[in-house]
């Protein structure tokens, strides 16, 4: 966004895509809904958008198809997700194959994960 017009101009692209929504039957979800600028400029422009007369929340980060996008759009809240779920998923290991005493079913089960 370069100027006020940008944000005038993706406000009419939203009520444009809700009236399409609407006129397909389509249900949008607006709780769902959110914005997340990307930008290095000290000062961005906050120009409040809304959808259907709702005003959208602004956020830090999102998730998207399991993807944690943040507004610097480097990763480390997504990289922090996955180390944790990754550690999640040895420790249940541990605790099932405590007496498991093949090395081959230990195995099948580690690349099953990985």
């Amino acid at each position: 966004m370069s100027s006020n017009l940008d944000a005038v101009i993706l406000q009419s692209d939203l009520d444009c895509l809700f009236k399409w929504c609407t006129d397909n039957k389509l249900h949008l979800n607006i709780e769902k809904c959110s914005i997340l600028s990307y930008t290095r400029k000290a000062q961005p422009l906050n120009h409040v958008y809304k959808i259907n007369d709702l005003v959208l929340s602004r956020s830090d980060a999102v998730t998207d198809l399991g993807v944690i996008f943040d507004t610097k759009l480097d990763f480390p809240q997504h990289n922090d997700s996955m180390v944790s779920k990754a550690y999640r998923r040895l420790g249940i290991l541990k605790r099932k194959t405590r007496e498991f005493s093949s090395e081959i079913a230990l195995k099948v089960l580690y690349y099953a994960h990985v």
